[in-house]
């Protein structure tokens, strides 16, 4: 593997790996069938050491410029960063409580770096399919919102269709009871006034 894009961080990995004093963590992934390695994870924990820190940040510093893509947050004295290469990526953090953890991630085969380095089901995945799969995730629930939306919608309009064919049958029901109510006090009154006019005619015939 070429590792002069970031050769001075290359060495600091090879120093650390011999020190005593720090903890050191190693991944190695394998192909299954040449069995060569494919991926080299190193991770090293330490504290109260500014010496081998200053080192790390130095040879940050001068791998700057060959690296793809440089990510650094500083935060009330912390720093967070991580350089990532065509054929790996490396990073350092250190927390509140004092920890710092420096990471070296290498890959040796030619179809693994940067941009294609996401793994799944035994096989790394491109960005671009990785972006494809993502925006066609995005679409199918703009469109899966949008169907629920017009669903909705459809369902309001029916509601309001069937609020409005209860009231007007509520209103008719009404009218048709108002009439039929005014009907009756009409018939009421045709009748006492029947009874009137012959009570009226049965006192002029006794006198």
């Amino acid at each position: 593997m070429n590792i002069s894009a970031q050769e001075a961080l290359r060495a600091i990995v090879k120093k650390c790996e011999t020190m005593d004093n720090i903890e050191c963590n190693i991944v190695k992934a394998r192909d299954e069938k040449t069995k060569k390695v494919t991926r080299y994870i190193v991770s090293f924990k330490f504290s109260e050491n500014e010496a081998l820190k200053k080192e790390i940040l130095a040879a940050f510093e001068k791998d700057k410029e060959t690296a793809n893509r440089e990510n650094m947050r500083k935060k009330d004295g912390l720093i967070n960063i991580t350089y990532f290469f065509s054929n790996g990526h490396y990073s350092f953090k250190e927390d509140e409580d004092g920890e710092m953890t420096f990471t070296a991630r290498d890959y040796f085969s030619e179809d693994i770096g940067y941009n294609n380095f996401w793994f799944k089901e035994g096989v790394y995945l491109d960005l671009a399919e990785r972006a494809k799969g993502i925006e066609t995730r995005n679409k199918e629930r703009v469109k899966a919102f949008e169907e629920r939306a017009k669903a909705k919608d459809k369902q309001m309009k029916e509601r309001m269709k069937t609020v409005e064919m209860k009231n007007r049958e509520q209103k008719m029901a009404l009218e048709k009871r108002a009439k039929a109510k005014e009907e009756q006090l009409k018939e009421r009154a045709k009748v006492m006034k029947e009874r009137n006019e012959e009570r009226a005619k049965k006192r002029i015939c006794l006198i």
